[in-house]
């Protein structure tokens, strides 16, 4: 590490004095330089905005790097969220490649993850279907955690596809996987909420409303507002849909206030999609029967 800050340091043309700045000392570079320092996280984080490189360049092998470079991608692909493009494919293409050749198989499950929801989200589902399948299979050996992601991949496949039976079955599974193992609240909420989802498709109201309850409740225990968000929508659509509509300005409101100031820009805007169906039925503009859109996957799937 010391000599790759040396090099750059000088391909910078900057001394041990200007990169130290007033934070550090030129003693105390010379010392990281050499080999004689073990520089802390907030340390490596200074260094690496004063030499303009990326954590792990610094402080990672060419393993390192490339994991960091795959995730990297990853996150780009899922916060541009919606269905995405070639570059986006391009993207999680070239991550899992990476993943690969670290010999990650939990980076390659991301990446299989995100193409399965980006390629769902696009309506590609032949395509989704395959990534699934890699994800099912790349899960396997990984423990429940990764289990239960692929479960639930396959849940809103299955449910894009028009097959609540199967998206049940799949929910189901994820939520079998997490009874060995409850320290996965957040996963057990995205499954909770597909429940729901796959009894609204399926036509049962009472099971959708009391899986959906549920699922709010769990998403606030593990502290995911964006699912949370997600789930008192439907609630919010369903008392509207049952002629309930205090009620469903109700949960509406309580919908807004969670997911508001929450970076999950997707939550947010699937309550404005939402209020506007509504605010359309109240006015007779909305065809009876006419659902508001579906949901984005991007907070429900994965993470």
């Amino acid at each position: 590490m010391g000599a790759r800050l040396r090099r750059r340091r000088r391909d910078l043309d900057l001394t041990q004095a200007e990169l130290a700045g007033a934070e550090y000392t030129k003693s105390f570079i010379s010392q990281l330089e050499g080999g004689y320092a073990e520089p802390s996280l907030d340390t490596l984080r200074f260094l690496a905005r004063r030499l303009h490189l990326a954590l792990s360049t610094i402080a990672g092998d060419a393993t390192d790097q490339r994991l960091a470079t795959a995730a990297g991608l990853v996150a780009w692909v899922r916060e541009r969220g919606g269905p995405g493009g070639e570059t986006e494919r391009a993207a999680l293409a070239i991550a899992r490649e990476l993943a690969h050749q670290a010999q990650s198989a939990h980076h390659e499950l991301d990446a299989a993850l995100a193409l399965a929801e980006l390629e769902i989200v696009a309506g590609r589902l032949d395509a989704a279907s395959a990534a699934v399948r890699d994800a099912t299979e790349l899960a396997g050996p990984l423990g429940l955690r990764a289990r239960m992601r692929a479960d639930l991949a396959t849940g809103w496949l299955a449910l894009r596809r028009g097959e609540p039976v199967e998206a049940q079955a799949a929910f189901r599974r994820a939520l079998g996987h997490a009874r060995k193992a409850s320290r996965h609240a957040d996963l057990v909420a995205r499954a909770l909420l597909g429940l729901g989802a796959a009894a609204l498709d399926g036509g049962d109201t009472r099971q959708a409303r009391r899986r959906l309850q549920s699922a709010v409740s769990a998403a606030r225990r593990a502290r995911e507002p964006g699912v949370a968000g997600r789930g008192l929508v439907r609630l919010a659509w369903l008392a509207a849909r049952e002629r309930r509509a205090e009620e469903g300005a109700a949960r509406l409101a309580e919908a807004a206030a969670v997911v508001d100031g929450h970076a999950d820009p997707q939550a947010r805007a699937e309550v404005a999609r939402v209020r506007a169906f509504l605010d359309q039925s109240d006015r007779g503009e909305a065809p009876d029967g006419t659902e508001p859109p579906r949901w984005p996957l991007d907070a429900l799937v994965l993470l």
